[in-house]
């Protein structure tokens, strides 16, 4: 609007802009002006049906813009018969999904239980293991327990090292007082004479108030009445509170990954996971494949414990068939747990099992393969899967996040939709404030975002109305509406008000 004037000013002549005569000879219009020239008499004779028009079109333009999809996937930026686009459709038909996304867990606290709560679930286990058969060294082994809860029970005194070790040594002096006997029974039950074994009668009489113990042996004699009362005695020697403290200080200090409940958790959301429906291609579900360290623990347990069935008789091969099957679970102790880990970490591949988990078995990582790069069915696996956690907390308090380039697409796409439509907005108000500058009327400057409006209302409702999902290019490209819309509603007002003031009338 300034520079073609300009220009005529500095470069053409004088001689020739007087040469330019005031009229332009009067000619027949033909083409593109007679369109034009008719498209003008009848927005003037019509203006009624034009108005008419315009409403129906906003309002149409309204709904369209309701049934709008905000989604992006980069792959759709293709077309549908496009080299990637097919080779996309092929791998997701074939392979687990060909769109990454990972479940980090990380301990929402950075140590293990205090010295109380360790000792209360010590307490806890030993009466559930031990006061079936031996309930006064129990009561003995939970006093004890007690004790140390209140020497402890400060942040401030807590010393675990210095309580377990206590504890040892008080335990081995009760281990003393419960095996000693057995042992000393189970040395004389292996050298009685088989006249002593001919009955329980006769078992009876020669071990006196040790034979209470065998009650249940009563129908039994000779070598089998012996092996049963061995049986007994093994039952109680191999109750040892020493081996139990070790169980429960391996058990309470592992690491969240190597505690079978949080290990099973995993497991469960996986399941979840694998579990969601199928995309719009019904050859596909949405979650193809999900993989963690549980995956490789279970592979693991499983081949260490395998048996051939073919080497067995046939009669015990479904025995072992299902043996195996049963073996491919998490172990049922920490410390099982933690010698399956060992044995993957001398594995060739080892730094693949620390892609699933860290170093300290802390944090872990769940590899989701999407089928779809939709960023809505992202969406979807993401606020299902919150919904699960929040109906089945972990067994350890842990913080859940997504990571991954279609999680990551999801949150750009967020940024994008929320920029795109406040700078669209901040820039509708901007282009009103200067219309109004530059026609130094109100009225003027409103009128100018007529144009505008339907414009941008007619775009946005179309894309509703033909299905076309609202990505990044048709984010930008929309943009673009604002500034030709403007440009045009300037240029015919502008004309508008040169011809008012020429001829008196609008």
């Amino acid at each position: 609007m300034t520079l073609v004037p300009a220009y005529i000013m500095l470069f053409v002549p004088k001689k020739m802009l007087d040469r330019i005569p005031d009229k332009q000879p009067h000619h027949e219009r033909t083409g593109l002006d007679g369109f034009l020239e008719k498209l003008g008499a009848f927005s003037y004779k019509r203006w009624k049906l034009i108005l008419i028009f315009s409403v129906l079109t906003i309002i149409v333009s309204a709904i369209g813009i309701q049934r709008i999809r905000v989604n992006d996937n980069p792959v759709k930026w293709f077309t549908k018969h496009h080299r990637i686009r097919i080779a996309d459709d092929v791998l997701n038909r074939h392979f687990g999904g060909t769109y990454t996304a990972y479940l980090t867990l990380t301990p929402e606290t950075a140590g293990g239980c205090t010295c109380t709560e360790a000792l209360e679930q010590m307490s806890a286990a030993a009466n559930a293991r031990f006061a079936g058969k031996l309930p006064e060294q129990t009561a003995q082994f939970t006093a004890l327990l007690k004790t140390q809860q209140v020497k402890y029970r400060n942040l401030s005194t807590c010393n675990p090292d210095q309580c377990f070790t206590f504890l040892i040594g008080e335990a081995k002096k009760l281990d003393e007082q419960t095996t000693k006997p057995w042992l000393a029974l189970a040395d004389e039950i292996n050298y009685l004479e088989d006249a002593d074994l001919a009955s329980f009668q006769a078992l009876e009489n020669k071990m006196g108030e040790g034979s209470a113990f065998f009650q249940t042996l009563e129908n039994l004699s000779g070598e089998e009445l012996r092996e049963a009362a061995l049986a007994i005695t093994d039952e109680y020697t191999a109750l040892s509170f020493v081996d139990f403290l070790y169980e429960m200080k391996a058990e309470i200090t592992a690491p969240p990954m190597k505690q079978p409940e949080m290990l099973r958790w995993v497991s469960s959301l996986q399941d979840h996971l694998d579990s969601f429906p199928k995309t719009s291609d019904e050859h596909s579900r949405i979650v193809g494949k999900t993989s963690s360290a549980v995956d490789a623990l279970k592979k693991a347990a499983y081949e260490l414990q395998y048996i051939d069935p073919s080497i067995a008789p046939e009669n015990f091969r479904a025995e072992i068939k299902t043996k195996n099957d049963a073996n491919y679970s998490v172990p049922d102790t920490a410390a099982a747990c933690g010698q399956v880990f060992i044995q993957l970490e001398g594995m060739k591949k080892k730094d693949s099992l620390f892609h699933l988990v860290t170093r300290d078995y802390r944090e872990a990582n769940i590899w989701v393969q999407l089928t779809s790069g939709d960023n809505t069915d992202m969406s979807a696996v993401a606020g299902k899967t919150e919904k699960w956690i929040a109906e089945n907390p972990p067994p350890v308090p842990m913080k859940v996040q997504w990571a991954g380039l279609t999680y990551l697409n999801v949150v750009w796409q967020d940024k994008m939709v929320t920029g795109m439509l406040s700078a669209l907005g901040s820039s509708f108000i901007v282009v009103l404030i200067m219309m109004m500058l530059l026609f130094r009327s109100p009225l003027i400057g409103l009128l100018a975002m007529i144009p505008l409006s339907v414009t941008i209302t007619f775009i946005y409702g179309l894309i509703g109305w033909v299905g076309k999902d609202y990505d990044m290019p048709v984010a930008v490209l929309s943009s673009l509406t604002l500034g030709l819309s403007v440009d045009f509603a300037i240029h015919f007002l502008e004309r508008a008000r040169e011809l008012q003031k020429k001829l008196g009338s609008w």
